[in-house]
C-alpha cells in the first residue's frame, strides 16, 4: 500500500462511501508501521484527522453489524486497533476542563446532549456518533474513577512510606534546623509534622478534600508519636488563621510527577494571603532525550526493536526512575544535553505556564522517552533531586551527535507534559495505544529468567524436536527455542497486540491468537517439548498448572519433555513492618500498605529485598512440590488441600506469611532449583536475584507463640490459607476502605464487560478515550495523579 492510497481510503471514509475490508487492511498497516517512512510527510494534522476518521468509519460500520449489517472484515479487527490514541490526549484533557471549546475534538458540549444541563458536560468523545447521545456510562466512569483515587491515595502513600523517599528526610531536617513557633504542613505521611511538634511546635497539618480514611490515620500516627496534643489534622483552611504561621512545608510532593497530590496548587493559592517561611523555597523542572525502552534481551542477546516500537505502558503520567538495586530496572540513558523548562519560586506568585527548547544530541542513539529532573532548593542550599521519565508517543529516529530537537512543554501546577511538534523525527507512527506492559520490559530485561530457560531448552533440544510456548508474548522463548534447534515451533498467546508482535517478531513459527486450552492437536502432530513461563511471584496465579495439564493431555508426545519439568512453592511467617527510616513511627500506614488477607486468597507482590523491615518467625515449608512431567493423579495429590505446621522461631512475632517459587527447567538433576522467586536470605546460591518480588499476605495484628498450623488449599492458580485461629479483628475504617475499594473496581470490571459482551465497541472506545483524559490530567477531575490512581484506572480497562 502507498501512502497516496492510503489516504484515498481516508477520503473514501470521510465521504461515508469507505470500504470496510481495506480500512481493516490500513488499520493494520499503521500499526505495523511499514507506511509511516511515506506517511510521516503529510504533515501531523492530517494525520491525526486521518487515524480518527478510519477509527470513526470502523466503529459505525461495526455498530451497523451490531444491528446485522454484514462487515465481516471489520469484525476481524482486533478491538485494540480501535483504541484512541494517548498523544495530544494532556493537552485536550487540559483545554476541555478550562473549556476552551475553539480547539478541535476535545469537548462535546451540552447542545450536543440536549438532555444534559451545563453543568453535565460530555468532554470525552469527538463526535455525537461516538456515544449515541447517551453519556451515561461516561459519567458512571468518572463517579467510580473517583472512588479508586480515594482508595488508591492511601495504598499510595503507604508505598512512599515503604520507599523512605529522601525528600521527605531532607524537607523535614530543614523544618527542624528553623524550628518554626507554628507550622503548616501540606499533605504527606505526617513525619514533618510529628518531627516539628517533638520539636517544640505548634502544628496544622492541612489535607484539602482528604477523605475520613485518611484524616484517621493521620491522626493515629499522631497518636503513636505521642504529639496528638501538638497536631491537627484539618481537611479546610476556613478555620485557620493563615497569618499567624510561621513557616509551611510542603511534604505531599510526590516522587513520580512532583505535582501528583495537588500541594503546589493549594500553595499557589494560599501564599497570597499567609507571610509564613515555605519550604522548599524552590522547584525545577530540567528535561533531557533519553533511551529508556527495551531494545535487546537481557543476558541471550535478541534484538526487540519490534517491542520497542510497539511498547504502551501508563504513559499519560511520568513514573519515577527505580531505584538500582531492586527487581531488574531498565536504566534510561541520557542521549541529549539537559535544559530547564521551569522554575518555580514558592516563596512569589506563581502560575501555569508553557514554553518552547532546544535539545541537542550527544550521542547517536534511539530516543524514545523524556527524562525529567526534578530538583528543589532550601534555604541553607543543601537541596534534594530526583528523576522520573515520560515516554515519547514512538521512537525518534537516530540523530546526529549535534543535532537539535525542538520540545513544547507545558505546566498547569497540576503535572507537567511535553510534546514534539516535529512529525518527521519520529521512527514510527506517533499513534500510541495503551498496553499495560511496563512489568513485560522488566521481565525480558531479567537475565536470569532469560538464561535459565535458555540452558532449559538447550538441554531439552539436544537432538532436535518440536516446540509449542504456552503463552509466548512477544516471542522471546519461542526465538531462543529455534535458535537451540527446534525444527518447528507453534506459539500461544491470548493478548491480540502480543500475539501481532510475535507474527512479526517471528516469521517462521505459527502463531495462534487464543485461548490455549483451545488449542489441540492429533496425536500424531504432537509436540515433544512443551515451555511454559507462565511464572507469578507466588508461581501459581498465571494458571501455570491448568494450561500445563491441558499440554500434556493435548500437545504433548508421552515422552515429551515439560519446561519447568518441575516447580515447588515455599513457604515462611513473617514479622514484617514499614521503615522507620524518618525517626516517625508509620504503623498506621501498614494496613493499606499490606492490605491483602491471606484466608481470603488475596496477596500483594512485595520486594522484601527493598523498603520493609521483616525478619522470618518461623521455619521454611514445602507448600506444593509439582512434578509436571508426572501423572495427572500425581499432580491432583499434590494440590490437595492440607495442614501445614509452622514452628515458631523464639521470641518471634508474625502477622504476615509469604511464598515464592523455586522451578526445576531441566538443566541439573531432577529436583534442583534453576530459578526462583525466593529473597535473597532465602535464594539458593547458584541462583541470581530475578525481577520477580514475593507473595505476602497479611494475618493480622502480630501475635506470638510455639507453633502455627493452618490449612492450605488451592484450585491451581490461587492459595487460600486457613489458620487454627481466626485473624485479629481489623477496625471498621479498614473494612469500610476495603469494601469501597473492592465496589470500584468490581464495578469498573462491569462496566466494561457489559460494553463488550454487547458488542458496543463505539461506546466501550468512548469510555476507553474518556479514561486516558482522566489518567492524563488525573487532577483536573478531581483524581490524584499518581500510578497507583492511573494503573488501576487503566487496568480496568486495558490489557
Amino acid at each position: 500500500m502507498t501512502a497516496d492510497a492510503f489516504l484515498a481510503v481516508v477520503s473514501a471514509c470521510a465521504k461515508g462511501c469507505g470500504d470496510a475490508k481495506q480500512v481493516a487492511e490500513v488499520l493494520s498497516v499503521l500499526e505495523s508501521g511499514s507506511l509511516w517512512p511515506e506517511l510521516r510527510e503529510i504533515g501531523w494534522e492530517k494525520l491525526r484527522l486521518a487515524e480518527a476518521q478510519l477509527r470513526s468509519f470502523a466503529l459505525d460500520e461495526l455498530a451497523k453489524a451490531r444491528r446485522g449489517h454484514p462487515v465481516p472484515a471489520l469484525t476481524e479487527v482486533p478491538e485494540d486497533l480501535l483504541r484512541p490514541p494517548w498523544i495530544e490526549v494532556p493537552t485536550r484533557a487540559d483545554a476541555a476542563f478550562r473549556k476552551q471549546h475553539d480547539e478541535l475534538e476535545v469537548l462535546c458540549t451540552a447542545d450536543c446532549h440536549p438532555e444534559m444541563d451545563e453543568a453535565g458536560l460530555c468532554w470525552h468523545c469527538w463526535h455525537k456518533d461516538e456515544c449515541n447521545g447517551r453519556p451515561t456510562e461516561i459519567k458512571e466512569l468518572l463517579e467510580l474513577s473517583l472512588r479508586l483515587s480515594k482508595s488508591a491515595s492511601m495504598s499510595h502513600r503507604a508505598r512512599i512510606a515503604e520507599e523512605c523517599w529522601p525528600y521527605i528526610q531532607r524537607l523535614t531536617e530543614e523544618v527542624e534546623a528553623l524550628a518554626p513557633r507554628k507550622l503548616l504542613v501540606l499533605g504527606g505521611l505526617g513525619v514533618s509534622a510529628v518531627r516539628a511538634a517533638k520539636a517544640g511546635g505548634d502544628v496544622v497539618l492541612l489535607l484539602p478534600d482528604a477523605n475520613e480514611t485518611m484524616q484517621e490515620v493521620l491522626q493515629q500516627v499522631m497518636r503513636d508519636n505521642g504529639v496528638s496534643e501538638q497536631v491537627r489534622v484539618v481537611s479546610a483552611v476556613t478555620s485557620l488563621d493563615l497569618e499567624s504561621f510561621d513557616a509551611c512545608a510542603l511534604e505531599g510532593l510526590e516522587p513520580d510527577g512532583i505535582f501528583g497530590s495537588g500541594v503546589v496548587e493549594i500553595w499557589q493559592k494560599l501564599q497570597p494571603r499567609m507571610r509564613a517561611k515555605v519550604f522548599p523555597q524552590s522547584l525545577q523542572i530540567s528535561v533531557a532525550l533519553a533511551k529508556a525502552r527495551l531494545t535487546e534481551a537481557a543476558g541471550v542477546k535478541v534484538e526487540l526493536d519490534l517491542f520497542a516500537d510497539s511498547h504502551g505502558g501508563l504513559a499519560p503520567i511520568p513514573q519515577a526512575v527505580p531505584p538500582l538495586d531492586t527487581g531488574t530496572p531498565i536504566v534510561p540513558q541520557t542521549v541529549s544535553t539537559k535544559s530547564r523548562c521551569l522554575d518555580l519560586r514558592l516563596d512569589e506568585p506563581f502560575e501555569a505556564t508553557s514554553g518552547e527548547l532546544q535539545l541537542s544530541i550527544l550521542e547517536s542513539k534511539p530516543v524514545d522517552s523524556l527524562l525529567l529532573c526534578w530538583e528543589v532548593a532550601f534555604e541553607s542550599g543543601e537541596g534534594w533531586s530526583g528523576e522520573s521519565l515520560q515516554a515519547l508517543p514512538a521512537r525518534l529516529e537516530i540523530l546526529p551527535a549535534g543535532h537539535c530537537v525542538d520540545l513544547r512543554w507545558h505546566c498547569n501546577l497540576q503535572r507537567v507534559w511535553f510534546e514534539v511538534p516535529q512529525l518527521n523525527l519520529f521512527a514510527t507512527a506517533p499513534l500510541p495505544r495503551v498496553f499495560l506492559l511496563d512489568w513485560y520490559a522488566q521481565m525480558l530485561n531479567d537475565t536470569a529468567r532469560n538464561v535459565a530457560f535458555e540452558h532449559g531448552l538447550q538441554r531439552s533440544l539436544r537432538e532436535g524436536g518440536r516446540v509449542v510456548d504456552l503463552g509466548c508474548g512477544c516471542g522471546l522463548l519461542t526465538r531462543l527455542a529455534l535458535r537451540q534447534g527446534a525444527s518447528e515451533a507453534l506459539a500461544v498467546e491470548i493478548a491480540p497486540h502480543l500475539a501481532r508482535l510475535a507474527r512479526r517478531m517471528l516469521p517462521e513459527a505459527k502463531v495462534i491468537c487464543g485461548d490455549l486450552r483451545a488449542v489441540m492437536v492429533d496425536e500424531a502432530e504432537r509436540f515433544d517439548v512443551v515451555v511454559a513461563e507462565l511464572l507469578d511471584a507466588g508461581g501459581l496465579g498465571e494458571k501455570i498448572v491448568p494450561f500445563l495439564r491441558h499440554a500434556k493431555s493435548r500437545l504433548l508426545r508421552p515422552d515429551g519433555c515439560c519446561i519447568p519439568r518441575r516447580l515447588r512453592i515455599r513457604s515462611v511467617l513473617l514479622d514484617v513492618h514499614l521503615s522507620k527510616g524518618h525517626r516517625v513511627d508509620l504503623a498506621a500506614w501498614e494496613p493499606f500498605w499490606l492490605p491483602a488477607r491471606a484466608s481470603r486468597g488475596e496477596w500483594l507482590g512485595i520486594d522484601l529485598d527493598a523498603g520493609a523491615e521483616w525478619q522470618p518467625a518461623s521455619n521454611i515449608i514445602d507448600l506444593f512440590d509439582l512434578n509436571f512431567e508426572g501423572s495427572h493423579s500425581d499432580l491432583i495429590e499434590a494440590l490437595q488441600e492440607r495442614e501445614h505446621l509452622f514452628e515458631l522461631l523464639a521470641d518471634a512475632d508474625y502477622n504476615a506469611v509469604a511464598w515464592w517459587f523455586e522451578a526445576d527447567l531441566g538443566i541439573g538433576e531432577p529436583g534442583s532449583c534453576d530459578l526462583t522467586s525466593a529473597p535473597r536470605r532465602f535464594r539458593p546460591a547458584k541462583c541470581d536475584a530475578t525481577h520477580w518480588v514475593q507473595a505476602v499476605a497479611g494475618l493480622g495484628r502480630s501475635r506470638s507463640g510455639r507453633s502455627l498450623t493452618m490449612r492450605v488449599r488451592t484450585d491451581g492458580v490461587q492459595i487460600t490459607w486457613l489458620p487454627e485461629e481466626e485473624e485479629s479483628v481489623c477496625s471498621p475504617l479498614l473494612d469500610a476502605w476495603r469494601q469501597q475499594a473492592a465496589e470500584a473496581d468490581q464495578k469498573l470490571r462491569d462496566l466494561e464487560r457489559h460494553l463488550d459482551a454487547g458488542g458496543d465497541v463505539a461506546r466501550l472506545a468512548a469510555v476507553k478515550s474518556a479514561a486516558l483524559c482522566l489518567s492524563a490530567q488525573p487532577r483536573r477531575f478531581g483524581l490524584e495523579a499518581t500510578p497507583e490512581v492511573v494503573s488501576r484506572l487503566l487496568k480496568a480497562l486495558f490489557v
